[in-house]
């Protein structure tokens, strides 16, 4: 019986962590990823903090405050940086896409000719395979275009459409970061006396 006891005391824990684990994934997870990622920057921010501290003699709000507006103007920075280099890229794309056009033809017919002459040494039961596929990629050809631009109106909408969710999504989340930088022991703290006391340690 005691051994049962001991049993339920282990699995019950366990089983109840998971299930908070999966409605936590399931409802919870997309509506405070902003707070996890504060959190998980603050962890990474604290011992800069905890340096600057010592260094300077300053207040430990303003330590984090200062950190943390650096590494936004860093992730900033690298962004831009990013977002100017593909620039880049494309306009160095586009001057080359005219010649690209132009040697398309000759290409197309190239590779025309070979599948001709393919085709012509292949075995007659296979050019009948060929033919039939061919007659029915025809046949569906229309179908699969209205689809493939269904679906990319429906993507480009859904990107358009989550515009200012990813906004909203970025100021919370450096709102977040912020606030969890200056009160991260307070929060780690309060973390840490929602888990059950065996589990504190």
């Amino acid at each position: 019986m005691s051994h049962d006891r001991t049993y339920l005391h282990r699995i019950l824990p366990a089983a109840a962590f998971l299930a908070g684990a999966l409605l936590f994934l399931r409802l919870l997870f997309v509506p405070l990823l902003p707070f996890l990622l504060a959190l998980g920057l603050s962890a990474l921010l604290e011992p800069l903090v905890q340096r600057l501290r010592r260094l300077w003699g300053v207040l430990r709000s303003f330590a984090a405050a200062f950190l943390t507006t650096a590494l936004l103007l860093l992730l900033g920075a690298g962004t831009v940086f990013f977002a100017l280099r593909l620039g880049t890229e494309l306009s160095a794309w586009s001057t080359r896409l005219p010649q690209a056009i132009e040697s398309f033809p000759t290409l197309w017919n190239n590779a025309l000719k070979r599948m001709e002459g393919w085709y012509t040494a292949c075995p007659p039961f296979l050019r009948s395979m060929l033919d039939s596929l061919a007659r029915a990629l025809g046949e569906s050809a229309p179908s699969l275009v209205g689809k493939a631009g269904s679906f990319l109106m429906e993507k480009i909408s859904s990107l358009a459409a989550a515009v200012p969710g990813v906004g909203l999504f970025a100021v919370t989340t450096i709102l977040a970061l912020y606030l969890t930088a200056i009160n991260y022991n307070a929060i780690l703290s309060f973390l840490k006396r929602q888990l059950p006391p065996a589990w504190q340690p």
